[in-house]
C-alpha cells in the first residue's frame, strides 16, 4: 500500500461524511487542527491513534482503507450517518 492510495481513500470517506468543505469538521471531530487534517490527504503520514479514531467516527472497512478491495464501510449505512 502506497500512502498516497491511503490518503486518496480518506479523503473520500471525508468527503462522503462531511461534504466537500468537510476539513475542519473531520478535524474537530478527530481532535487535530484543519491544516494537519489536510496534510493527511495530502500524504503525510497518520498516526495510528488518528487512523484508528476515524475509522471509529466513520465506520469505514480497515481493509479497504488499506487495500480498496471489498466495502467501503463496516456497516450497510456507511459513515455519513455517524459522522
Amino acid at each position: 500500500m502506497r500512502q498516497a492510495d491511503l490518503s486518496k481513500r480518506i479523503r473520500m470517506i471525508r468527503e462522503e461524511c462531511y461534504g466537500d468543505d468537510g476539513h475542519f469538521m473531520m478535524a474537530d471531530h478527530l481532535g487535530v487542527p484543519e491544516l494537519t487534517w489536510r496534510h493527511y490527504e495530502r500524504g503525510v503520514t497518520i498516526p495510528a491513534q488518528i487512523i484508528l479514531h476515524f475509522i471509529e467516527l466513520t465506520e469505514a472497512n480497515p481493509l479497504w482503507l488499506l487495500t480498496g478491495e471489498g466495502e467501503k464501510y463496516l456497516s450497510f449505512a456507511g459513515g455519513a450517518e455517524h459522522a
